[in-house]
């Protein structure tokens, strides 16, 4: 069955249909009051390369040089902004940020060839936001100066970081209740088009009298196509039989009774049709020339005489 078909029995069984979509549309709607709207908010962090150079606080020896002492500095800041994307976003740092009062629902992102991060955050309430965001930027720089501090940077030898945006301004967002209403209204939609399509089903499949009816007749020997049927007898049309039977019935005039006694009831061989023949009328006693005449008497009486004994 494909899409034109399925519009045809959507418009023939409107009835069933109609209600159906109407149920859809209901159940997406009130999903979308039930559901509450995300409040969202975005910082930025700027990862700056560092202002003094390591040989102008102690000289290095003759074989060193200044990225040897904080490879970091080889790195610089785009080497520094990708592992610290990695650990702020691992298993255990949104841990600590839940346990801050924040969600654990964040993303920080990096900007290609540049030592920028962004953290967006989406949560229920905007406390939620500003303490995920200040908890996520406070990772941040503990995590660039724990990196650096094994090599003993001195002050603006190291890599540091500079916040751009603090991300308070906190805007709310209702993409994710639009988005889950086409989910609902869609998954709707299919259900009652599966609905519409098995009730068309069940309404086209005949009831258990009539399937009893139809498989009466298809059985052989119950009035089939072709076969007179006299009683539990058949006669095979092409038995003489039914030519005979077949010029027995003719039919009627307009206004006639039959001929012959014989009911017009159809022709025979047709299905359920049987020749009613009426008993034949009491045959006449022949007539009397066809008796033998009587003996004559043996020898003749004589005459009697009139008035005389």
């Amino acid at each position: 069955m494909d899409l034109f078909e399925i519009l045809l029995v959507a418009v023939r069984r409107w009835y069933v249909s109609v209600p159906a979509v109407l149920v859809a549309i209901l159940t997406a709607v009130a999903v979308g009051f039930v559901m509450q709207p995300e409040y969202k908010a975005s910082a930025t962090i700027l990862l700056i390369p560092p202002t003094v150079n390591p040989n102008d606080r102690r000289p290095a020896a003759a074989s060193a040089t200044p990225d040897e002492r904080n490879p970091w500095l080889s790195l610089g800041e785009v080497g520094m902004a990708q592992a610290v994307q990695v650990s702020v976003t691992a298993p255990q740092a949104r841990q600590l940020v839940e346990a801050a009062g924040g969600v654990s629902d964040y993303e920080v992102g990096h900007t290609v060839r540049s030592g920028l991060l962004t953290i967006d955050v989406a949560a229920p309430t905007p406390e939620q936001v500003g303490l995920t965001v200040d908890s996520v930027t406070t990772l941040i720089s503990e995590e660039v100066v724990e990196r650096q501090r094994e090599y003993d940077p001195g002050p603006g030898e190291a890599i540091g970081t500079q916040l751009l945006d603090s991300g308070t301004g906190v805007v709310t967002s209702r993409f994710h209740i639009l988005r889950t209403q086409l989910i609902v209204g869609a998954v709707g939609l299919v259900l009652a088009t599966v609905f519409v399509v098995s009730f068309h089903a069940v309404a086209r499949r005949p009831s258990r009298s009539r399937r009893e009816q139809l498989a009466a007749a298809a059985r052989p020997g119950a009035g089939s196509v072709g076969v007179a049927s006299v009683g539990a007898a058949r006669i095979d049309p092409a038995s003489p039989e039914a030519a005979r039977n077949d010029r027995g019935v003719r039919p009627p005039r307009p206004g006639a009774a039959g001929v012959n006694g014989t009911a017009p009831v159809g022709r025979a061989g047709s299905i359920g049709v049987a020749k009613v023949v009426a008993p034949p009328p009491p045959s006449a006693p022949p007539p009397r020339s066809a008796f033998p005449p009587a003996p004559a008497a043996w020898p003749p009486e004589p005459p009697v005489p009139n008035g005389r004994g």
